[in-house]
């Protein structure tokens, strides 16, 4: 599988390290994923929170514009996982621009899954199952309900890949590389790295997965799941973090230069 989608590699030779050590605490970070369903971005949005303090707005939970509750996240937050698919260029550029606007010396990194089209024989059955794993435990797409199998080819074959040099990705500044197949640990232990966050220990790990299990969601009727794959707001959940520091270092990153309607996160 690719680690990474198609982007110019003449803007990927910057190195920076470290990364948040070194950042005034004023200075706001979002952190957007580009994923397709089931892929894992909703877990590691919730790993990050719990074990780092960060913000974590997901956009099956809000009954609110998406960008504007990220944006009063940020108030509170120095950090904030927006979580959503985010797989169509438009949405990227929205989001980013809006915090860009609000935040002018804002840092974007995108947390990046590289799932293109072509993937999607390789892609389904991964998805699919992890679906079916999770059942009812979801606030819009769960097994029986609707033909999630259908959302979840739209949602890979629609899929921009990020171009940084393209205008719609032109305001994100950093990329860490995720894949499909790795485990909540592995993609966490990659983004804790790039990030200059230390790694967590193996009680720490374990006390996290514990506390994610046992997250439950309040399901939005699937009824307003329309054709198309996007749906009303739903209703969500909340959980509970600790605090952890920030040190070390995060190299290896990609660099890049520094509207429209709103994806469902599923």
């Amino acid at each position: 599988m690719s680690e990474s989608t198609p982007v110019n590699r003449n803007v990927l030779s910057r190195t920076f390290a470290p990364f948040l050590s070194s950042i005034p605490p004023t200075t706001k970070v979002l952190i957007i994923p580009i994923a397709s369903i089931a892929c894992g971005k909703t877990t590691l949005g919730r790993y990050i929170k719990l074990l780092f303090s960060t913000g974590h707005i997901q956009s099956d939970d809000t009954r609110r514009s998406f960008k504007y509750a990220v944006m009063d996240s940020l108030e509170h937050n120095q950090i904030v996982y927006a979580d959503k698919n985010n797989h169509l260029g438009m949405h990227r550029r929205e989001i980013s621009k809006i915090f860009k606007e609000k935040f002018v010396d804002g840092i974007v990194v995108a947390v990046d899954w590289g799932i293109t089209r072509e993937m999607l024989d390789e892609v389904l059955p991964i998805a699919m199952k992890r679906v079916e794993d999770r059942g009812e435990n979801h606030q819009t797409l769960t097994p029986g309900s609707c033909d999630y199998a259908s959302i979840i080819k739209m949602f890979v074959t629609q899929r921009e890949p990020l171009d940084l040099e393209s205008e719609p990705d032109s305001l994100i500044d950093y990329v860490i590389d995720l894949k499909i197949l790795n485990t909540p640990r592995e993609n966490l232990a990659m983004v804790a790295n790039k990030l200059g966050w230390p790694q967590p220990s193996e009680d720490e790990l374990t006390a996290t997965e514990d506390l994610v299990k046992q997250i439950k969601e309040t399901p939005n009727p699937i009824g307003n799941v329309r054709a198309n794959g996007f749906r009303e707001r739903g209703r969500g959940k909340e959980y509970r973090g600790r605090s952890e520091g920030y040190r070390s270092r995060g190299d290896g990153w990609r660099g890049g230069r520094n509207e429209g309607r709103e994806d469902q996160g599923y």
